[in-house]
């Protein structure tokens, strides 16, 4: 039943998970290091392929002995972590947040994670990075692929059995193809969907189809072919970033290289086998698992405990932590319930335990899951509670597509509706969208018609690219808006909105979870921070002298204040005990926007353009204001609430009389 052990597997094991953990830890030069769960992929349909075909020669194939198999390997480790992560919530977490929570663990136990982050985006969404189970997505990808592919290999070796490495040539280009197709348009689904990552695990399986343990190589041809496979994961690993149109074909650089390490690898006729079968690299391979499990939660809920990133000094911490639990995991549960060592001889009895704990453990879960009510909050933490407006911005509801040369544009209808022309048009991204209510009360009060463009993410500038997967639609939508604007001469009045401080600098505001943000445009050599206030002065001037030579009038509304912490965080930092000023300060706001209100102050004083500075209503001589009438003006760290944006409504009437 067995296959013959390979020690520079478990090896890969730990090449895939460290870069993994390194990269959702945030340490520097492991900015590719998600590609390690590409790695797991190769090893595990190479590992898994290789058994169901043993099992299928030898005539001993039962699918519900792979099933117990599965079970045994993956269930008893990820009860642990979701057990524990349930506890860290209940105590971390606040009703909504703990509701969503509970949606993810649901699909983590029926195996559809992947689908379920895949839908749970959005810009006003809580971040990645406080969401304990997304990591299981890569979980979910796997069982979804053996749940059919042992049917798969079964019916292909009974009844097409020569054709078994042809047709999964043609499964594995299928997959691929969609894959590299999706990757630009869908880049979430790309990611998360099992149909665009198969092809992944399908690599694995032709290797076990097509060499199996019987492909010898020569020393030097065995030391080139690894060697290669070593140095294409190392490349990936180094030097993919979030800018990389990731999986797709750019997948196929680790994906290669694990398999060449898989074909050519053993630990007796090259220098990568005697690496990878050291014993370090072993024994991290061997609780690469339970590591994988822990590390996301961990991390997870140490920036929920630290209200934001993690301190530098809770970094060590934290890696000891996730190390500790993967081992007692690894030594306390993996081994013993793969061996079969906590229960009866008899095969029968056994399994029944063990169905009997498996059930009883998948009850229990869902039982502690679904049956959380309303925790009960301290007094005071309820008022502040209370106080919060979780308000989403205003929908719009009168849209239409216009089809642009290039890409269509959600054009959306707001103001005063019964007018039959719109006279002007609000472009921005989600700043915008978050101001949208209060400019709408101003518009529809003196009948004003406007038209939405709203490009969540994307600076609203004409020729400029924000370097991020999925965000190739920024520029082209930039481009159709120009398309539309010459078609409605109608529209006189642009006005722009926009979280001018993160274009300019690139970098987050303080502890704000998330990349660097990088703009380029045609006169680019460099993708950098620096580079980002050059491309944003030429950006901004290009789209300001198109405007002009189109007689348009511009106005130009200067970004809101941000915040170290949301309103969620108010709230737990006095949970948690924590003694926090959260005002922000008005002198940090002004060297935050000094790029965009200096250029925004010339064009100003040029007469280019109009100016409403939202800080002026915001902030004090020292501190700008967090709260309103003792409600929260933010639903997170830069947005303001609907409510508060409708507050704002009488400073825009000017531009409409």
């Amino acid at each position: 039943m067995s296959i013959p052990y390979r020690k520079d597997i478990d090896g890969l094991r730990a090449i895939a998970v460290i870069p993994v953990v390194l990269f959702h830890s945030g340490i520097p030069f492991f900015e590719g290091g998600y590609v390690g769960v590409d790695v797991f992929f190769v090893i595990s349909g190479y590992l898994i392929t290789q058994i169901l075909l043993k099992q299928l020669n030898e005539y001993t194939f039962s699918i519900s002995t792979f099933y117990e198999r599965r079970i045994r390997r993956i269930f008893p480790a990820l009860f642990a972590v979701l057990l524990v992560s349930s506890v860290a919530a209940i105590w971390l977490m606040f009703p909504s947040e703990f509701r969503h929570y509970k949606q993810s663990v649901l699909s983590t136990l029926f195996f559809y994670s992947n689908y379920f982050f895949m839908s749970d985006v959005g810009y006003f969404t809580e971040p990645a990075e406080t969401k304990p189970m997304l990591h299981m997505w890569s979980l979910a990808v796997e069982e979804q692929f053996y749940v059919l592919f042992p049917i798969y290999l079964f019916l292909v070796f009974k009844f097409f059995k020569k054709y078994l490495g042809t047709l999964t040539i043609v499964m594995f280009l299928v997959s691929l193809a969609y894959s590299a197709y999706i990757v630009g348009m869908l880049p979430g689904d790309a990611f998360y969907s099992t149909p665009a990552r198969a092809w992944e695990l399908m690599v694995g399986s032709l290797l076990a189809i097509y060499s199996g343990n019987a492909v010898l190589f020569t020393s030097r041809v065995s030391n080139l072919l690894t060697f290669i496979g070593f140095s294409l994961i190392v490349y990936a690993v180094v030097f993919f970033d979030e800018a990389t149109a990731f999986p797709g074909p750019m997948a196929l650089v680790p994906v290669v290289g694990s398999a060449l390490i898989i074909l050519a690898g053993n630990d007796r006729k090259n220098w990568v086998g005697h690496l990878l079968s050291t014993p370090p690299l072993r024994f991290i391979g061997l609780i690469s698992y339970s590591l994988y499990l822990w590390h996301w939660p961990v991390l997870a809920y140490g920036r929920i405990y630290s209200l934001g990133s993690h301190p530098d000094e809770l970094m060590p911490m934290l890696l000891l932590l996730m190390f500790v639990l993967a081992c007692i995991s690894w030594l306390c549960i993996e081994k013993p319930f793969r061996r079969g060592g906590l229960f009866h001889s008899s095969r029968r009895l056994r399994l029944n335990r063990f169905s009997g704990t498996l059930l009883i453990s998948m009850v229990a879960m869902l039982v502690m899951v679904t049956s959380y009510q309303q925790r009960e909050v301290q007094h005071e933490h309820q008022t502040h509670l209370e106080k919060r407006v979780d308000s989403q911005p205003l929908r719009l509801t009168s849209c239409e597509e216009y089809e642009a040369s290039k890409r269509s544009l959600n054009i959306c209808h707001f103001g005063d509706l019964s007018q039959p022309q719109a006279s002007f048009a609000l472009l921005g991204d989600s700043h915008a969208r978050a101001l949208l209510s209060g400019i709408d009360q101003s518009a529809g009060t003196l009948n004003k018609k406007g038209v939405f463009v709203g490009n969540d993410g994307c600076v609203s500038l004409f020729g400029v690219n924000r370097e991020k997967q999925g965000f190739e639609r920024c520029r082209e939508k930039m481009d159709a808006f120009k398309e539309y604007l010459l078609q409605h001469q109608e529209i006189e009045h642009v006005i722009l909105a926009s979280r001018w401080g993160v274009y300019t600098t690139g970098e987050r505001y303080k502890n704000t979870l998330g990349d660097n943000l990088y703009i380029t445009d045609d006169l680019s050599d460099e993708m950098s921070l620096e580079e980002n206030k050059h491309v944003f002065e030429r950006g901004f001037k290009r789209t300001i002298g198109f405007f002009k030579k189109q007689d348009k009038i511009v106005t130009v509304i200067t970004q809101v204040p941000e915040t170290e912490y949301g309103g969620w965080d108010i709230v737990r930092a006095k949970k948690l005990g924590k003694d926090i000023e959260f005002r922000p300060l008005l002198a940090e706001y002004y060297e935050r926007q000094k790029i965009s209100l200096g250029l925004f102050n010339h064009h100003h004083i040029t007469g280019d353009i109009q100016l409403i500075n939202l800080h002026e209503f915001m902030c004090g001589e020292v501190y700008c204001n967090m709260f309103s009438e003792g409600k929260s003006i933010y639903i997170d760290n830069n947005h303001i609430s609907r409510t508060y944006a409708d507050k704002l409504s009488p400073i825009y009437d000017e531009l409409f009389k």
